[in-house]
This record gives structure tokens, sequence and C-alpha cells, in this order.
């Protein structure tokens, strides 16, 4: 058996369904507009943090370059020191003074220094060099001391190395002053284009006291341009 339905009990069911279906879309409206904020968000952190990586990354250091010391004997390599502009300014201010010690104690002559000239010359030549030098001296009737004799001296100024040091050579300029005993000196003016290299073998204390830097001369041509 039916019941009689109220008309205004009715009326009131209708009007809380609708309510509940304005509910409804509301809260899910609510919930779409959540969902979008959230997806933003989580975009935006995720740009924000490749941006600080890419940031950071200019921030990371290079590899510090180091001088290396390889010991010739055990193989063992140290580290000296920091490579910058400074050091290899003292690098090549040391091939600089070497290339003008060669020069002078190749071209120089005297009775009294003629042993130092000849061990440092030797010392910093290769074999070839070495060679072509030491027939200098013991050429016979030929030999320096023979032709010089005890009489004049040759000092030699060095005025100018134009290095090129990535290719290990150097063009030198030098005055060469002959001094007699018994009359005006006589001024001469000189160039040498040499190369060398850089001996990495061993070596006993009195060579490496003569030539530090292990500087070996493999080519060297001298000739004069002038005479006073």
């Amino acid at each position: 058996m039916s019941k009689k339905v109220d008309l205004a009990d009715y009326e009131k069911f209708l009007q809380e369904a609708k309510d509940t279906e304005i509910d409804l879309l509301v809260n899910k409206e609510k919930t779409i507009k959540f969902l979008k904020l959230c997806c933003l968000g989580f975009f935006s952190l995720a740009a924000l943090g490749v941006g600080g990586v890419v940031t950071l990354l200019p921030l990371k250091e290079p590899p510090i370059p180091y001088i290396l010391k390889v010991d010739s004997v055990t193989g063992r390599v140290d580290s000296l020191s920091l490579v910058t502009p400074d050091t290899l300014s003292q690098m090549d201010s040391a091939v600089d003074y070497f290339i003008r010690y060669y020069v002078k104690n190749r071209e120089s002559y005297s009775a009294k220094n003629i042993q130092t000239y000849y061990d440092t010359t030797i010392e910093m030549s290769d074999e070839e060099q070495a060679r072509a030098w030491d027939k200098k001296f013991f050429d016979g009737k030929n030999a320096i001391d023979k032709v010089l004799g005890n009489s004049v001296s040759i000092e030699v100024e060095v005025k100018d190395v134009i290095p090129d040091y990535k290719n290990n050579k150097a063009v030198v300029r030098f005055i060469k002053r002959y001094v007699y005993d018994n009359k005006q000196p006589v001024t001469e003016y000189w160039s040498a284009d040499l190369s060398w290299y850089y001996d990495t073998g061993t070596v006993r204390v009195s060579q490496r006291a003569i030539n530090p830097l292990r500087m070996k001369v493999d080519d060297y041509r001298s000739s004069q341009e002038i005479s006073k």
C-alpha cells in the first residue's frame, strides 16, 4: 500500500538533491583546480632545479695544472708547484739564462779559464756538438790554445736572445772582444742560431751542478756580422 507524499516534503527533497549536486560539482572543480596547481608547482620546481644545476656548472673549478718532476732512476712522479703565469715566466727566464751561459762559455777564451769553458760546453752539448767542440781543442797545431796562446783572451757579451720556447730554438746576438797584451782590442759582432732538448737520463751530481736544467744543445751555427 503506497504512502501519500506530502507536497512540501517532496519540494524539500528536490531542493536538497539540487544542493547536493551543486556541492559535488563545486568539489569537483576545486579538485581539478588543486591538481592543476600541483602540476604547475611540480614543473616550476623542476625548472628551478635544472636552472640551478646549469648555474652551478660554471662554478666548478677546472683541473689545476702542476709542474711534475719525474725521478729518472725510480720513475717516481712528484708534483713540485702550480703552473701559473709567474711559474712559466720564471722557467723562461731560467732557459734564457742558460742559453746565454752556453754561448758565453762556447765562444769565450782565456788561458786561465780554458778548462771551465771546455767542461761547461761539453756538458751542455749533445754528442755531435761535443765532438765538434772537442776537435777545436785537440786538433793538433790548429787547437785553440795553440792558435791563441796566452797573449790574447776573448770576452763575450750577450746582447740579445730571441727565443722560440715552443720549438726549443733561439737566435743569440753577442759581442766578441779580443783583448791583447800589446795592442788595442778588436770588437766583433756575432750571431748564433741554436736548438736544444732536455736530457732525462741519469746524471752525476757534478754534471747537474753545471747543467741543472739538463739542456743539451743539438745544433749550433755562429757567424760574424761586423768587426770594429
